[in-house]
């Protein structure tokens, strides 16, 4: 668990195991500045129901079901996803709507899905931030690999996360 101030990141981790067999891996990695930003959103978070054995819940109550690593499904596989959108928790500006769209799009780059909606002011109500899930229509997909590509806008400013997944 690495407990990182707002900003951006690059995260490198390598290991070694003896005698010499040796690896790494890199990412990079943008920690959202929740309390002051006009708009900012959480990374994306995957749920599969019924829900598979965990180890441990490192987030307690604090999520209303344990996320999954999983990133391949079958169709008949129920999974949603889940983010939360803030408007700045420590802000006093007035709260407004925000449009938050939803698109899959295939290996081609073909767009697969795209709706979008709206979460009200009033959804903001709580903490200044809303809580959206939304159920990936895997029935309707052909086998293959996809990008979720969540977006936010309020006014100029946009914020958009993203996740990879397979149906089999």
């Amino acid at each position: 668990l690495l407990l990182l101030e707002p900003g951006a990141y690059e995260i490198r981790v390598a290991a070694e195991v003896p005698p010499g067999a040796a690896g790494s891996v890199h990412t990079f990695v943008d920690i959202p500045d929740f309390r002051r930003a006009p708009l900012a959103m959480s990374g994306v978070l995957l749920h599969v129901a019924p829900e598979e054995p965990a180890a441990l819940n490192e987030m307690g109550d604090a999520l209303p079901f344990v996320p999954t690593a999983r990133r391949t499904f079958g169709p008949a596989d129920t999974v949603s996803a889940l983010v939360q959108v803030s408007q700045g928790t420590a802000r006093k500006d007035a709260l407004q709507p925000v449009t938050l769209r939803l698109r899959i799009i295939d290996v081609r780059e073909v767009t697969q899905r795209n709706q979008s909606g709206a979460l009200s002011a009033a959804e903001f109500a709580s903490n200044r931030t809303a809580t959206t899930r939304l159920s990936l229509p895997l029935r309707e997909l052909p086998s293959g690999e996809y990008l979720l590509a969540l977006e936010a806008t309020l006014a100029d400013r946009r914020v958009e996360r993203s996740v990879r997944f397979e149906v089999k």
